[in-house]
């Protein structure tokens, strides 16, 4: 939010107070966000955490970013985020195959990643650490490579370990020398903690291992709304 827009803000919010009590804005950051989405924030440059703020349904609280604060001198809500936070959101990539044996359902592994963005969210082996809660739109591409005679392969989205939403799946191609290519995504909503990860399943009668080509491999997560 420009600071123009804020000046008329706060100017429109104190012109709808009347007589009452006064209400203007106050410039601070947001130090933490908890279970319940309230934040905990300072106020002003001080080092002085207050925690339990209120934040209005259309921000996402991002930690560590600038906010504006809605106070009336007793109570205090976070109105709006400056730019560039934008949303919690988080992408990256396989950089070290992984074997995927026949007939199982295999949890993707990032230990090894690159390509990796992130904000309010936080990379981890077993996918994206939730920092913001919220709903999420969650999207997996997965490259499977290999010699394929038979099978077929799936992918999924999984939340703290369970599967969440299985995608469609690849059949047998006519062709042998192939990387299948598959792919799941699903919105699910997160508390903070939730693990967001990803898993493969594919029917070929001998282990394949997963393509770390650009394009495949790919786990991004961003939050829509509260």
């Amino acid at each position: 939010m420009s600071v123009a827009r804020t000046e008329v803000l706060a100017a429109a919010i104190a012109a709808a107070g009347g007589g009452g009590p006064r209400v203007w804005l106050r410039q601070g950051v947001i130090v933490a966000v908890a279970a319940d989405g309230t934040a905990t924030v300072t106020v002003g440059g001080s080092s002085v955490e207050i925690s339990g703020v209120p934040v209005a349904a259309h921000v996402c609280p991002v930690p560590q970013v600038a906010c504006w604060l809605v106070a009336d001198g007793r109570d205090l809500m976070v109105w709006a985020v400056l730019p560039p936070a934008g949303p919690a959101f988080g992408t990256m990539r396989q950089s070290a195959a992984q074997t995927v044996a026949t007939s199982t359902w295999t949890d993707l592994v990032y230990g090894s990643r690159t390509e990796v963005e992130e904000r309010g969210i936080t990379a981890g082996t077993g996918g994206w650490t939730v920092a913001v809660p919220g709903v999420y739109q969650v999207a997996a591409t997965v490259g499977l490579g290999g010699t394929w005679t038979t099978g077929t392969a799936y992918a999924a989205i999984t939340v703290d370990g369970t599967a969440a939403a299985y995608g469609s799946g690849m059949p047998t191609p006519t062709w042998s020398a192939f990387t299948m290519r598959v792919a799941a995504s699903a919105i699910v909503r997160c508390t903070i903690g939730t693990v967001i990860g990803a898993r493969c399943y594919q029917s070929a009668g001998a282990d394949r291992s997963t393509s770390v080509s650009a394009g495949h491999g790919v786990l991004s997560a961003v939050w829509v709304g509260p």
